[in-house]
């Protein structure tokens, strides 16, 4: 996964404290959080990560694993890539207290099936993948 944070701003810095991503589906998590590094952002600079996420040791309702099973048997599977953490904001000289920030992007993946174009049937998956680009909702 590839996260990309841009700071729009001319004025003001941010400092990224604590920042965590993780996937969910349904609102359930479904890999385990991913703690990425603290760091300063610039005015007008942009910072990218590429956590791994991986959901090998977290458990699922079964519930929601029939859902994403037919989710990814109709071809797609909407998730959701999470990073929670704390934000500083700097001006000058004088810098914030520390803020919540909540950011959520859609994750459409469309399923791949080995020798099936446009995927569907009841083949075995042979990957994910994203389907379409999408925005993000950034709360702080």
């Amino acid at each position: 996964m590839t996260i990309a944070l841009r700071n729009p701003n001319d004025r003001v810095g941010v400092y990224y404290k604590t920042l965590d991503a993780f996937t969910t589906y349904r609102d359930e998590p479904v890999t385990v959080p991913v703690s990425m590094p603290s760091i300063y952002q610039g005015h007008k600079d942009v910072s990218v990560w590429s956590p791994v996420m991986s959901g090998d040791a977290v458990p699922v309702a079964q519930y929601v694993a029939n859902a994403m099973k037919q989710d990814i048997a109709a071809g797609y599977v909407l998730l959701h890539v999470k990073v929670e953490g704390r934000v500083k904001w700097k001006v000058g000289s004088w810098v914030s207290g520390s803020y919540h920030l909540f950011v959520s992007c859609p994750a459409v993946l469309s399923a791949g099936y080995p020798g099936v174009v446009g995927g569907g049937g009841n083949n075995s998956v042979s990957s994910l993948k994203f389907a379409q680009p999408t925005g993000c909702s950034v709360e702080v």
